[in-house]
This record gives C-alpha cells, structure tokens and sequence, in this order.
C-alpha cells in the first residue's frame, strides 16, 4: 500500500511538471514508474514491505512418508495374493520376512487355474489363447485370471536387476500374452546358466534346505572325524594314544561322530576360557559380523580384540550365536548372553 501511494502521489507531481513545461504527460508517467520499478531493495519502502510480507504465516508443507522395505509389517502368510498381477514386488517386503514369504509361495506352488476359461486373442494367423497343457510342462508357469497374463513364479521371488534377459520381465511385472508365440516359453528357460535355471535351484534349495544341511554336514562330520581320529591316535600327543583306537576298549575307542563332537566341544570351551581369563577384567573390543548358515537361518559371529600381558594386540572368535532377526535389540540380547556365558562384560567394551 505504501508503494502504491508513492507512486500516485510521484505521478501527480509529475502531471503538474508536465502542465507547466509542456510535455506529454505519458512519456513522463512511464519514466517515473520505470524508476520507480528501478528502486532497490535498500529502499525505505521496500524494506517496509518486505516486513509486512514477512509477518504473513507460511504454510507449514505437508510430508508424505513412502513405505520402505526396511518398514516391517505384520503379514499373514495364509494371506498372499494368489493372483500374480495382485502381488507387490519381492524386493517391497522386509529383509527378514523375505524368506518366509518365498517359501510360502513355493509349499502353495504356482497358481495355475486350470478350470479358467481363457480369453481369445485374435492374430494375424487366426484366434489364440493360453494353453493349459503348458502348465503341466512348465511347473513355474502361473496365469492371471485378472489381466489374462502368464507370468514366472521362480524369477519372481529371487527377482535381481538383470534387464530384461530372455523376455524376464516380461515374466516378471509386465506378463506374458502373445500366445502366437509359445516357443517364448522355452526361451524364457534358457541354458542351464540362464537366470530363470539359477532361480529355480534357489527356489529347490529354499524347499529342500534341510537334504541339503544334511548333506553338507555328513561332508563336514567326516573331515572332522578323520582329522580327530589322527588326534586321538596320538599323533600330536602320545599320551592320549596310549589310551585310544587299537588299544582302547572296543566299547570306548571315542570314534563315534557323536562323541568326538563332544571332544571337539570340550576343547572349543577350553580355548574359549583360556582367551577370557587372558583379558578379565581389562577393557576389549567386539567385532560382529551377520550373515545366513547353510540352513539359511540368520547367525552371528562374534570376536574380542585386546591386548595380552606382553602388550601384543589380538583378535578371537569367542562364539556363534544364532538370531531371530537382525534388529539391533536382538543382536545386542545376544551378544550380552554370548558375553555372560564367557564371564565378560560389555560395560568392559564401553569404557574404550
């Protein structure tokens, strides 16, 4: 308002300038506004408007949190879309509820509506429309009664950012409906490498994850026995093979797996109270590193760094917890547990 009255009161000055000296008043009037545009914001009057603008309430912006993957919901795993266009993408659900998810869609298997009556589709060399005799070929096929699609249920749940290799996104997201062309689902396979076979083993090693823990532990369980059995025969320590394989009792040779687990146990203990006794109550530092056993269950490693009486600067595990989750609620629970069992504290870590 006061600009406005500056102006009106510069213009009617102007007029009478102009009534005197007899000049054409417009040419006047649009110099005087032009300079008067030309006022800086130093401006006595500018500076009292931009007060008066600054007095006004802005408007507080409104903030749209998007969901993320690390949001964890509570879902119902009886509950899963069965349809394929219905369900959100694999990498949307949190990290820890992934595995349980896929291996809820691969015990319901595929979703295959054999009794759906497929829709035509008219192409240049007739009317087509999905057969259901692939469904007994391809056991990964799945069709979607809503968008009339077919889609792949291995690549959809070990989804990776690969491009479109081999129509997989097609298979994926998009879905698949050219049934003119049903040598796309051979393609779609591919070799033995390709990465529609790749997803398949992961979806037979989820399913079958205990044959395949079974086996890698029989593996594992025979390397040990021969390696304890050339321990117990006295190899390291003569002493001990006075008393084991040939010349024990034949009912306590200490060869069974079984026991020689306990031994190799005994002796882990053994180490592991040895390293706790050297730091006692000095100060330490933990190292944690996560990750998933052949089993697929989530466990974590934990080692101690310190410094011995000779001032020398070490690093050893102390334990391998398994974990619910990988919250840091759970894994501090653990690592507190893991530290106890062993006579340690974490305040001990704290005062570094």
């Amino acid at each position: 308002m006061k600009k406005q009255t500056l102006i009106s009161s510069l213009c009617k000055r102007k007029y009478q300038e102009n009534d005197d000296l007899g000049a054409t008043p417009s040419s006047n009037i649009i110099d005087d506004k032009q300079e008067n545009e030309d006022i800086g914001p130093n401006s006595k009057n500018d500076i009292d408007m931009q007060e008066n603008e600054d007095i006004r309430p802005t408007p507080s912006p409104i903030i749209t949190l998007a969901s993320s993957p690390s949001t964890r919901n509570k879902i119902d795993l009886n509950d899963l879309p069965s349809d394929p266009s219905d369900r959100p993408p694999i990498t949307s659900y949190h990290l820890n509820q992934i595995y349980d998810i896929r291996r809820a869609y691969l015990v319901k298997k595929a979703f295959q509506p054999r009794g759906h009556h497929f829709k035509w589709t008219n192409y240049s060399s007739g009317r087509r429309r999905f057969n259901v005799k692939w469904f007994d070929k391809y056991h990964w096929l799945e069709y979607s009664t809503k968008q009339e699609k077919a889609y792949c249920l291995y690549c959809y749940l070990f989804n990776e950012s690969v491009g479109n290799k081999g129509g997989r996104e097609t298979f994926v997201s998009e879905g698949f409906c050219n049934w003119s062309k049903p040598g796309a689902l051979k393609e779609h396979v591919g070799l033995v490498n390709s990465i529609h076979n790749k997803a398949a083993q992961k979806c037979e090693n989820l399913l079958n994850q205990k044959r395949s823990y079974d086996a890698n532990e029989k593996r594992r369980n025979k390397e040990r026995r021969i390696g304890n059995q050339y321990r117990l025969m006295g190899v390291n320590n003569p002493d001990i093979g006075k008393y084991t394989l040939g010349k024990a009792k034949k009912n306590n040779k200490l060869t069974a797996p079984s026991i020689q687990k306990e031994i190799a146990d005994c002796y882990a203990k053994e180490v592991t109270k040895m390293i706790c006794e050297e730091i006692k109550d000095d100060v330490f530092g933990l190292l944690v590193d996560e990750s998933s056993d052949v089993s697929l269950k989530e466990q974590m490693a934990v080692v101690v760094r310190y410094v011995d009486k000779v001032g020398v600067l070490k690093e050893s595990l102390i334990g391998v917890a398994h974990v619910r989750n990988t919250y840091s609620l759970t894994l501090k629970e653990a690592i507190v547990s893991l530290l106890a069992d062993n006579h340690l504290s974490i305040n001990q870590g704290s005062r570094l």
